[in-house]
């Protein structure tokens, strides 16, 4: 399984979370920022995505075939 955390700022701003927290479920890869056109070319493989600010909509799910679960490390309505 591939988790793929998008704007690691947001959830690791203290650098207190260790990045191997998901090896037992499969790769994960973290970038610390990802711009709006760079989403679709790194969640491309994931079947986790997580995300806080980046704006995942159906357009772009219907690019992300292996996708299988969205985590918004956020609050709020959108």
């Amino acid at each position: 399984m591939k988790i793929v955390q998008l704007e690691d700022y947001v959830l690791n701003y203290d650098h207190l979370f260790p990045g191997d927290v998901f090896s037992d479920l499969g790769e994960y890869v973290s970038y610390d920022r990802t711009l709006p056109s760079q989403v679709e070319e790194r969640a491309k493989d994931a079947e986790i995505l997580l995300i806080n600010k980046t704006k995942i909509g159906r357009d772009l799910i219907k690019h992300l075939p292996k996708l299988k679960y969205i985590g918004v490390f956020a609050t709020g309505v959108n």
